[in-house]
């Protein structure tokens, strides 16, 4: 899949996906990880942790 949205650690508030990069499987396991450390994870859309808006392709 391939990111339609940002997604950072606060803090620093680095991002950890950009619009239009792909997202596999380590990544979201170490979102998760950061999650359950306490750390905050946003994104751009606000739908995290439940889901990262993602481009279609046709």
């Amino acid at each position: 899949r391939v990111s339609a949205e940002y997604v950072w650690a606060y803090p620093p508030g680095i991002p950890l996906i950009v619009s239009g990069e792909v997202i596999d499987n380590k990544l979201i396991k170490h979102i998760n990880y950061l999650s359950e450390c306490g750390v905050e994870v946003y994104s751009t859309n606000r739908n995290l942790p439940t889901a990262i808006n993602v481009v279609e392709f046709d």
